[in-house]
């Protein structure tokens, strides 16, 4: 600043000398090299290296926040957002940190930590369960180590990235942010004690600097200002000549509504649309990674559409070993293989499964066959034919070594676990959407004029209620019309779609098969209505019910009502974390059926299920 204000000086006196300004070429050198060492100085400061450095922002495959909102107005967003889940009846002690969902349409959904681990995914059978098609169905896990907490990816599709960085196993820190998919988590550590050890070191501005700043006066900077301008005129006059203005235009940008678009194609197996859509998409932003992997699904899929339409021709001409052979090598992943159920039937579909299970046993691998046994269990946890394979596998390679093979397989066991009933519930509805778009759109054509969007959305809650689930998609089609509630009717629907889907193969099936489907129902209905249909859901399941089955409970019936103490929402949340256990902790599992049984009356639909359950362990 001295050598601005002496650049002053000798200006005034120039001009006083000889009545024209003139410019010291030295003072300008000078001041030249200090604005340059300047800008070194903090260049240098912000690129301080370190381990604990601040975080960087999350990768640039990951859909802005700002794009992903979708039109619903506060009040809609208010009723997506999930409450925090409290874990600390279950854990017995305070939340040291939890996770916090930065976008999408569960933004704000969050999750207390209080046990030692956490698993998020896609999954119902996760504790932090994140709606997002992008999010594999066990995607990554949190767990304590010691005196702070870490967080593993769990084999997932897309990966896991922490600050920007694609992470197997890495230690976190407060306000860390996991990517899973196009979702961004915020990681945040309550507890102080840790807060203070576990908390990213941000660089500190000098002191001396800060100091310096307050101290220069706005006139100086003013002056400075005024004499670089001259100095630049003087030397470079081109750079003050005006031209025609450019205007460039904004950059595309991915919004939420294009991948929904997309998935839908994919969904109805539309696949030449989703192909045409993403084309059209990725000229205009090449690298986008959530186009990219839609653009690998749709040709992949296109694959097994050869196949498929292959084997049903063979399977329509009586070909059937032909057929069932094209059909064995499709994937349960793919969109088809719902398609494929409905044409060979259940209990085909269930004896290659125990033929698998068997090949590998045969061959030698049996952690693949764990892996495969358990995630049946897990879609169909009565199934005696699979439950004498595990018997059989545990007898041949000894207790210990059963357990030491489940120990080491857990992670790939928890993320097949519920791979078979949760994969079928995501297809179930593309099966259902394509056949039932063009009657159930058509048919109601004297309908009264639409009386705005909540209005339709109630009504096709009750046509739902009514068993009327064509009438109620068509509600929901016209509430979608309405932006306030678009987001919510489309989602209903779609879990409605999946219940129709679900509620015709149960009216067709018994025994354990059509408890397995009552158990998804169940699960259906909760989403769409709370729950008022469970009580006539899970009838379905006793009127199928061999006589001895039902025993136990008749016994028990005329027993005098016992009184709850328990709330409803910690029943709910025990109950979850004891189907959690059931093969990896089966005697927590018993023990925390057991207390819902103790402190619940008859009346409540966890009492009975939690019983039933009970006499499966």
């Amino acid at each position: 600043m001295r050598i601005a204000l002496r650049g002053v000086l000798t200006m005034e006196e120039n001009k006083q000398g000889t009545g024209k300004p003139t410019i010291d070429k030295e003072y300008l050198k000078k001041l030249a090299e200090k604005i340059k060492a300047e800008k070194a100085r903090k260049e240098a400061m912000q690129k301080k290296p370190g381990n604990a450095s601040t975080p960087p922002p999350p990768p640039s495959a990951s859909i802005p926040p700002t794009l992903l909102d979708d039109d619903d107005d506060d009040e809609d967003m208010a009723e997506e957002k999930t409450a925090i889940i409290d874990l600390s009846a279950l854990s017995g002690h305070a939340a040291d940190a939890r996770l916090i969902i930065m976008d999408g349409k569960d933004e704000g959904k969050s999750i207390e930590i209080t046990r030692d681990e956490i698993f998020s995914g896609r999954g119902l059978d996760n504790d932090f369960v994140i709606t997002d098609p992008s999010v594999s169905r066990k995607h990554f896990k949190i767990e304590r180590e010691d005196d702070h907490f870490c967080a593993s990816d769990l084999g997932s599709g897309n990966g896991t990235r922490v600050n920007g960085s694609k992470i197997t196993k890495v230690d976190l820190y407060h306000n860390d942010v996991i990517v899973a998919g196009a979702r961004q988590i915020r990681f945040e550590i309550i507890n102080e004690d840790m807060k203070a050890k576990w908390t990213r070191k941000e660089a500190v501005v000098d002191e001396e600097e800060i100091v310096t700043r307050k101290k220069s006066s706005p006139l100086a900077w003013v002056a400075l200002f005024l004499i670089l301008a001259g100095a630049v005129y003087m030397f470079y006059p081109e750079i003050f000549k005006t031209g025609p203005t450019k205007v460039v235009e904004a950059p595309w940008r991915l919004a939420i509504e294009d991948l929904d678009m997309i998935d839908g194609f994919i969904e109805n197996k539309d696949l030449g649309s989703a192909e045409k859509k993403l084309t059209e998409f990725l000229k205009k932003a090449p690298d986008q990674k959530q186009l990219l992997e839609r653009k690998e699904l749709v040709e992949k899929e296109k694959l097994v559409q050869i196949k498929f339409n292959e084997a049903k021709t063979l399977f329509e001409q009586n070909k059937k070993d032909a057929a069932e052979k094209i059909f064995k090598d499709i994937s349960e992943d793919s969109i088809f293989f719902d398609d494929i159920v409905e044409i060979v039937g259940d209990e085909t579909v269930a004896k290659w499964n125990v033929e698998t299970i068997k090949s590998l046993i045969s061959d030698g691998k049996e952690d693949d066959a764990f892996t495969k046994i358990y995630a049946i269990l897990s879609d169909d946890p009565e199934n005696d034919e699979i439950k004498e394979l595990q018997a059989s596998l545990i007898e041949k390679m000894g207790q210990a070594k059963a357990e030491e093979m489940k120990k080491e397989a857990e992670e790939k066991k928890k993320a097949a676990a519920a791979a078979a009933a949760s994969r079928r519930r995501a297809r179930a509805q593309r099966t259902a959407a394509r056949r039932s778009s063009a009657p159930a759109r058509t048919a109601p054509v004297k309908t009264a004029p639409s009386k705005g969007g909540q209005s339709d959305f109630d009504q096709a809650i009750s046509q739902y209620l009514s068993k009327n689930f064509d009438a109620a998609i068509n509600s929901l089609d016209k509430a979608a019309q309405d932006k306030s509630v678009a987001s919510k009717a489309n989602e209903i629907k779609l879990e409605i779609q999946k219940f129709k889907r679900q509620w015709d193969r149960a009216a067709k099936t018994s025994g354990t098969r059509k408890s397995a489907l009552v158990r998804r129902l169940v699960e259906y209905d909760r989403n769409i209505s709370g729950g008022k249909m469970i009580k006539e859901i899970e009838a379905l399941d006793k009127e199928s019910s061999p006589p001895p089955r039902r025993a136990a409970p008749a016994r028990t019936a005329p027993a005098p009502a016992r009184k709850a103490t328990m709330s409803e929402n910690e029943v709910k949340t025990l109950y979850m974390r004891a189907r959690s256990l059931r093969n990896e902790d089966p005697q927590q599992a018993r023990e925390l059926f057991q207390r819902i049984i103790d402190g619940t009356d008859s009346s409540n639909e966890y009492h009975e299920k939690s019983k039933r359950l009970l006499r499966s362990l």
